[in-house]
């Protein structure tokens, strides 16, 4: 089974900003904000969740609206930090963000997405792939939630964005 994670907001307390939403920026933008996200340590509750989720058979994919460019950077963070990934795919900031990460996860087949961003939890879950901002006890936005991975195979109510949902 594969869950995919996003990065900023989730393994990181530091959640950027897509900054060519509102203002086109280049990519290389994002260099200039990389070493703010490379002093912040990762959140050691999700961490030690995907550390767990690993050892129960998880494979964990990185899916990031980081820029491709910094994609090798982002391995770099995650292997400091000892953080398990099989593989990181980062799909750049920017509009059409939520698509591109869905896509991505479908490619890996992602059976759960985590991600902090209320707006791709719902177009995952919208498109038919399991999300969710939140990771056993461990949540992206700090409030303590039931969701549990191996509920999945049993198909049991988890919390999503403060709603309970069963699948």
């Amino acid at each position: 089974m594969v869950i995919g994670v996003d990065v900023d907001g989730v393994i990181t307390p530091a959640r950027l900003w897509n900054p060519s939403l509102r203002l086109p920026l280049p990519w290389w933008f994002f260099i200039i904000l990389i070493p703010l996200v490379f002093i912040s340590k990762p959140k050691k509750k999700i961490v030690e969740e995907l550390r767990n989720a690993q050892k129960e058979g998880w494979a964990i994919i990185v899916i990031s609206a980081r820029p491709k460019q910094v994609e090798g950077l982002t391995k770099i963070y995650l292997r400091f930090y000892k953080i398990p990934f099989a593989k990181v795919t980062c799909v750049g900031f920017g509009k059409g963000t939520g698509k591109r990460k869905f896509e991505a996860a479908k490619r890996e087949n992602v059976v759960i997405f985590v991600d902090d961003s209320g707006n791709i939890v719902s177009f995952f879950l919208e498109n038919g792939v399991r999300a969710t901002n939140t990771l056993k006890g461990a949540t992206c936005l700090g409030e303590v939630a039931p969701f549990r991975l191996k509920n999945l195979r049993n198909n049991d109510i988890y919390y999503n964005n403060g709603y309970l949902v069963q699948w």
